[in-house]
């Protein structure tokens, strides 16, 4: 090919520092006199820069507001660093070599190119391929520039990076089938404060590594496509200890089909390291990601720490996902020692065919100030162990809300939707929970509060077939308020079971189409079962029913209206659903409507001011 060479005169300001009286200055030269700027229109000797024959000036009293250390700068109103301003300066003044490709650059002989020569070149493999650059020819080869060594006599031509570069610059291939791993480790590890990965898919057969990065902006338009490996760990993002990275549009997946989980060929991954991860976050702080797609994943993001990390430590701090589409992944997102998970926005589908150990989001070991607001998450698996399982946030006793959902809309087909253990306080605000499984498995719950949980729900609307709330352990408090319940007419509500105690109030809601509203099992000692100012409406019996009157357990009914429509429909208040023992309970002020009645001989219990079809009980 015929190369083009060019030698430019001063086309650029020329940053020439404080006035020098005793120095000769051309054209473009700018200096600073008396606290202001002036760059000189024609040729001038010992003229002062106010002389306006000479010299036009700029702008005075310059601040570091006022100047910016970028060529590619957009502001119209900021100055050009004397750095910038030299560097553009010496570029316009070298020779420009122009070629096709990289490869014709690399073949150039000394005679073509020289040390200090600007080489441009219009494609990586071919010319408008996306990959054109501009190189600085150099003798001395870097550990930490990108350079493409050239063919003869020892020069290196390194890549220049004014604030930007993108993958294709580096030689990757968006064909969807050419590995790319060697580019993307590269390209991570450049100066550069915005890296580009332009149009097209991008296969990656290995792990890539992003180490102590900070400040920078990463900016997908492609898909990333993880190869299909049974091999733990060995595909993904890993992220070791950086700072202040920003993720947007990134669109990852694996080369296999996750539909129904594990996939064909492939077996369950039982330990940590699971074989396709799309980001590992390891120690990390102020973590982004904007407008996200990943399917048929392990997780999509998975915060988690190395087994020399300390326990009782949060190493990873917040971490933002903010526009989220995630479909078929086994879990999506794992947070562990993590301080500030915000979830924004999210569409998050599961794989089906789950385990009981699998779940869309799994906080554990010193996790605290967990978000999740705006978003739909569901699975279609029968199977799932919970659709949310926070766990271990009692490291931080005095966070006002280590946990909180907002506005979201969470619907299961497995085994429970909310797990909640030693959670120091979690709010669901807004919140439709919605939980079908028809399986024999009568451990289906909307959620499961656990060890010293908190949990406060306000204006939600909670639906399932089984039951709405199920507690196996520990001391949890619950307050429901100004929300609504529907459950099936088979299972309770509430069921108390197992060991521990646990405090539920119940205030302002409507309650629809239960069987049984409360069933404390005869284990449970010190419960306490309140429900206030609520709306009972019902085509079946429907029992309070405490199964340990010597357990200290405490059932108060107040303020509420029930309806019943079934003409055999009674009204149990008991320790069996019988109806002869009342202690604990107190019945104060509700008003019984339809075809309702109180079973049995009521004993040991208070009934005031409670009417059945404006009767007196």
């Amino acid at each position: 090919m015929s190369n083009i060479t060019q030698v430019l005169g001063t086309v650029a300001m020329d940053p020439k520092g404080e006035y020098d009286s005793s120095a000769y200055y051309e054209k473009l030269n700018m200096v600073t006199y008396d606290d202001s700027t002036y760059i000189a229109t024609k040729p001038s000797h010992e003229v002062l820069p106010t002389d306006t024959e000479y010299w036009q000036y700029m702008t005075g009293g310059l601040s570091k507001d006022d100047i910016v250390d970028s060529c590619n700068s957009t502001a119209a109103d900021k100055m050009l660093s004397a750095k910038q301003g030299k560097m553009l300066n010496d570029r316009v003044n070298k020779r420009v070599i122009y070629f096709n490709n990289v490869a014709a650059l690399k073949d150039a002989s000394h005679n073509t190119v020289s040390i200090g020569d600007l080489v441009v070149t219009k494609g990586y493999y071919a010319a408008n391929d996306g990959g054109g650059a501009e190189y600085i020819i150099t003798d001395t080869a870097s550990l930490t520039d990108y350079q493409e060594a050239l063919n003869n006599d020892g020069l290196y031509a390194t890549l220049i990076i004014n604030g930007s570069v993108n993958a294709l610059q580096l030689g990757a291939i968006n064909d969807g089938t050419t590995n790319n791993s060697t580019v993307f480790t590269k390209l991570f590890t450049l100066q550069a404060d915005e890296i580009i990965i332009p149009e097209g898919a991008y296969l990656l057969n290995s792990k890539i590594v992003l180490s102590s990065l900070s400040n920078k902006r990463i900016i997908n338009y492609g898909k990333i496509k993880f190869a299909s490996s049974n091999v733990a760990d060995t595909s993904g993002f890993e992220l070791n200890d950086c700072t202040d990275i920003i993720f947007d549009g990134f669109n990852i997946e694996s080369t296999r089909d996750n539909t129904s989980y594990p996939p064909s060929g492939h077996t369950r991954v039982t330990s940590y390291s699971s074989n396709i991860v799309g980001f590992k976050i390891l120690k990390c702080e102020n973590i982004k990601f904007f407008n996200s797609k990943f399917k048929n994943l392990e997780y999509d993001i998975r915060a988690t720490k190395r087994s020399s990390d300390p326990d009782e430590t949060f190493l990873t701090k917040n971490i933002v996902i903010d526009g989220m589409y995630s479909r078929n992944s086994s879990q999506s997102i794992y947070a562990q020692n993590i301080d500030g998970l915000y979830i924004n926005n999210a569409d998050i589908i599961s794989a089906a065919d789950l385990g009981d150990g699998d779940h869309i989001l799994y906080t554990s070991e010193y996790s605290k100030n967990i978000y999740v607001n705006n978003s739909i998450l569901k699975s279609p698996d029968s199977y799932l162990g919970n659709l949310f399982n926070i766990q271990e946030t009692h490291y931080n006793t005095n966070a006002a809300a280590p946990v909180d959902f907002h506005a979201n809309n969470l619907t299961t087909e497995g085994r429970g939707l909310i797990s909640l253990k030693s959670t120091t306080k979690s709010y669901f605000t807004n919140v439709s929970f919605k939980m079908i499984n028809n399986s024999s498995d009568n451990s289906q719950r909307v959620f499961n509060p656990r060890g010293t949980s908190y949990v406060e729900m306000n204006n939600c609307n909670l639906e399932t077939t089984k039951y709405i709330y199920s507690h196996y352990e520990g001391t949890p408090k619950v307050i429901i308020k100004n929300s609504t319940l529907k459950g099936s007419n088979s299972y309770a509500l509430f069921i108390a079971q197992s060991a521990g105690s646990c405090d539920v109030l119940l205030k302002d809601s409507v309650i629809e189409n239960q069987y049984a509203i409360l069933d404390i099992a005869s284990g449970m000692t010190s419960c306490s079962f309140v429900t206030d100012n609520c709306i009972y409406k019902t085509g079946h019996t429907f029992s309070f029913a405490s199964r340990n009157p010597s357990g200290n357990n405490k059932v108060r009914i107040m303020n509420c209206c029930l309806t019943n429509t079934d003409t055999s429909s009674t009204v149990n208040f008991s320790y069996n659903g019988s109806g002869n023992d009342m202690t604990g309970y107190e019945v104060l002020s509700n008003y019984l409507y339809g075809y309702t009645r109180i079973a049995g001989t009521t004993t040991n219990g208070i009934i005031l001011n409670t009417y059945i079809n404006n009767v007196s009980v």
